[in-house]
């Protein structure tokens, strides 16, 4: 059995100016962290939260302009031992969930 509970992936945002997202979560210890082609937007600790979906919206691109949105969801139940599921949304539409 793996302690590590990780979830992590990678998307590409734009047309003509392409962007890549890359998310680690790692659900053991707390860890998060967003990058926007490898330059790190966003980096928390979230141990504890009663929320049962964190969403963390941030820009991407210079001249061609995209809002990135990542909703983390959980279940209410011993939620922070349970896989979590992220849907990510690229100017208000749903692209992947992992």
């Amino acid at each position: 059995m793996d302690i590590w509970k990780t979830n992590e992936f990678e998307f590409e945002v734009g047309d003509a100016e392409r962007h890549s997202v890359k998310y680690h979560f790692n659900q053991t210890l707390g860890a998060l962290r967003i990058w926007v082609d490898d330059r790190l937007v966003l980096s928390k600790f979230k141990l504890f939260s009663l929320h049962t979906v964190s969403r963390y919206e941030f820009p991407v691109g210079t001249a061609e302009h995209h809002t990135v949105a990542i909703e983390q969801s959980r279940k209410r139940m011993v939620g922070g031992l349970r896989t979590q599921t992220c849907t990510t949304f690229v100017d208000g539409m749903a692209v992947g969930t992992y």
